[in-house]
This record gives structure tokens, sequence and C-alpha cells, in this order.
């Protein structure tokens, strides 16, 4: 959608007012975002650019992203098209918190405490099935010898004995806990595309590599995460060894996805 179609579009769906301006904030791999204020009402607006990459459709998130703002952990959403692929929802003003490396604490302690306070949530969302979106990302990757297939098909079977013996390891996970996603002060959390239920250490080890912590860093959220959650060490220390693989290789499969994307519409622009 142009720009200009795309200001009449939220004019009609958030009415009309005397002054308005839309300015693009962010382009991600899914959405572009912008800053709609109408008068002194002030939204986001998403206008997604692409799904290939999401585990759940945009007309559930819709639905998941209420149920998580009536509890208080989500902005409220306000609007989806009928094409689903625009988007409204309640501006909230913040200011992320960044990760200091000469003082990393405070930021290690919001996502660790921000982790907790999500895997506790009560907010019943669908089951990710994570072969799934294996089969997702390989559907968009070269692969002639078919080497990302046996790794993902070693990987799941790793994982479906993972989910039979450790499913009450499963509660609504974010899956995409960047610190540029947290309200420091509201513990509101935004960019919920990624969510379902899921495995909390595995939404840990998740938040490790969106954050890009070093090892220093890691071993202080894991060790924060037991001591909030006051679970038994040994115990978290084995599913993480068990998981970490099953995480790194499924990051390595959406970026090795989204590369070969970009690459291909590269080559159309030419």
């Amino acid at each position: 959608m142009q720009f200009h179609h795309l200001l009449d579009y939220c004019v009609k769906q958030m009415g009309a007012g005397a002054q308005l301006k839309l300015q693009q904030i962010n382009q991600g791999a899914l959405n572009q975002n912008y800053s709609l204020k109408i008068d002194n009402r002030r939204y986001l607006v998403k206008q997604f650019i692409g799904n290939k990459w999401l585990p759940t459709k945009r007309k559930d998130l819709y639905t998941l992203q209420t149920r998580l703002s009536a509890a208080g952990l989500a902005a409220q959403p306000l609007h989806l098209s009928d094409n689903q692929k625009t988007y409204i929802e309640q501006w909230i003003e913040f200011e992320p918190l960044a990760l200091n490396d000469s003082d990393p604490e405070p930021a290690i302690e919001l996502l660790a405490t921000s982790l907790h306070h999500i895997h506790k949530s009560k907010v019943e969302a669908d089951i990710l099935d994570l072969p799934k979106h294996f089969e997702k990302y390989l559907k968009y990757i070269k692969d002639p010898q078919r080497a990302w297939k046996k790794q993902a098909a070693k990987h799941i079977q790793v994982w479906q004995d993972y989910v039979s013996r450790y499913h009450f390891d499963f509660v609504l996970c974010h899956n995409d806990l960047h610190l540029q996603h947290i309200d420091p002060h509201g513990k509101i959390y935004f960019d919920w595309e990624y969510a379902g239920k899921g495995c909390r250490f595995f939404d840990l080890l998740t938040c490790i590599l969106t954050n890009e912590l070093n090892h220093e860093h890691s071993q202080l959220l894991i060790r924060r995460y037991i001591e909030i959650g006051d679970i038994h060490r040994e115990e978290v220390l084995q599913r993480i060894k068990i998981l970490q693989a099953i995480v790194i290789f499924l990051h390595q499969l959406w970026w090795q996805a989204n590369e070969t994307q970009a690459q291909k519409s590269a080559s159309k622009q030419k």
C-alpha cells in the first residue's frame, strides 16, 4: 500500500482530525512500522510486507494480543484489515533499556524478570508446532544436498522426545524478547509475532540469541532466571543442554531462508 493510501486507510479506521501525520519509524523482516498522529491521538501502525516466517496466522495473533492486552502484557490491538496486511494498535511511549557492558546487571535483570513474568501468565495460547516451523523455513532455502533437511530431521526427533518427557515445561512464550521489545517501567511487551505456548527454556535460549549476549551475560541471565523462578539449577542446565543446538539451528535456518529470499528479491529488481 502506498504511503498516502495507507494514511487515508488509517484515517478511515481511526477517525479524521485537523492535524494528521504518518511517519515511518523502522522496518523489519516482516513489517514496516509507522507512527500515526491524529490531533492529540497517536497509534502504532504496522504494514506487513511478509508472513513466510510466522508460525501463527495474523488473525490468530490479533486474538492472542487481545488476550495479552487484557492481562496487561501487551498494547491494545485496535484494527486488522480484512487482507491482514495493515494493523493498528495503541501507542505506548517508552524508552528501552540498553545493555551496558560495564554494568550489564540492570538489563540482564530486566530480561530475567520479563521472561518470568510472561512465563507465569495464565493467558491461553496455541502450542507452537516446531517441526512445521522448520518445514516452513526449509521451503525457502537452497538445499541440493539435503544437508539442512537432514539436520532438521535430527533436531525434530530430539525435540519430539523432549516434548514427550518435559511437557510440563510448556508455558506462554514470547520467542523474540529483545530489550527493544520491553517497556522497562510498565512491564508491557511488544512484537508478539512469534508468541505461543512453548518451552520456557527454549524461550530463555532464544532471548540469549536475540540479544546477542556473550557467555558471561548468558550465564548471568540463566542464573537470575533460575533464582527468580526458584527452579532446580541442575534440571535447568540439563534442559538447556538438550535444547541449545535446536535453538541455534532454528536461528541459522531463519537467517538462511531470509537471505535466500533477499537474494531472490534483489535479482528481480535488476
